[in-house]
């Protein structure tokens, strides 16, 4: 079977919150069921089914537990070997359905995209 790498965006739910340390916390849907249309390097569309089982089943939803959040796609996948450049926080563990979502919390670290949220010009972060 080949693997793919595939980019979605989750985007926020509710009011964000500041934490003691200035942080920024922020309900959000990380993915969802259905069919998700991905555009391909020649600017066509494939469309991919993400299977409720697959999407909830539990190996799943453990692994968005600590992930990185960059601000927008970066090129190339979070790394220990680049995450000072792309990491910009990380998807909080309470990882939960909801519906046909998969809803979390997500820890905004960087202050520049603290304050694009905070301004509402960033609504859809990429974990």
């Amino acid at each position: 079977m080949d693997r793919h790498t595939r980019y979605d965006f989750g985007s926020t739910t509710g009011k964000a919150r500041k934490t003691s340390q200035g942080f920024l916390r922020v309900p959000a849907r990380l993915t969802r069921t259905g069919v998700l249309a991905y555009k391909r390097a020649d600017g066509s569309i494939q469309r991919e089914l993400r299977h409720p089982d697959e999407v909830f089943s539990p190996a799943s939803l453990a692994s968005m537990g600590g992930s990185p959040i960059t601000d927008l796609h970066p090129s190339e996948q979070v790394s220990p070997k680049n995450a000072t450049a792309f990491a910009r926080g990380f998807v909080a563990e309470a990882i939960k359905r909801d519906g046909k979502f998969v809803a979390g919390e997500l820890v905004i670290m960087a202050r520049d995209l603290i304050d694009m949220v905070e301004r509402g010009d960033r609504a859809e972060l990429s974990p």
